[in-house]
């Protein structure tokens, strides 16, 4: 099983997530999502990159824009040894923002289509 199969399952399901939330709250007749206020912690990207790869030895295993109307991208670090994870929002000015952490990561691994799994 491929490392980077299972962090890009873990992403989808991240992802994933908040959509089936929505859905299932505009199907209960629910305000679906609420703002709340977070406490996240912003700097320097560079230095942030430096701290996670450096003392979490967690790597990028997705990366992707941001569709939020914000021109910015976001990266999902992880230690699959250690079982952490990092998920940075990079912006142009050259910030970065740590929007969470953990630990007990679950990488997930990816099905290959049926086309793929019958070219094996």
């Amino acid at each position: 099983m491929n490392k980077t199969n299972m962090a890009v399952g873990v992403v989808l399901l991240t992802l994933l997530t908040p959509i089936i939330a929505l859905a299932e709250g505009e199907a209960l007749g629910k305000e679906p999502l609420v703002q709340v206020n977070k406490p996240i912690f912003c700097g320097d990207s560079s230095s942030l990159l430096k701290y996670l790869t450096e003392k979490y030895n967690e790597v990028p295993v997705v990366i992707f824009n941001e569709q939020n109307g914000m021109e910015s991208q976001v990266v999902v670090f992880a230690n699959v040894e250690k079982g952490t994870a990092s998920v940075v929002e990079n912006f142009p000015n050259g910030k970065g923002c740590l929007l969470a952490t953990g630990h007990d990561v679950m990488i997930i691994p990816v099905k290959k289509e049926a086309k793929e799994a019958s070219d094996t």
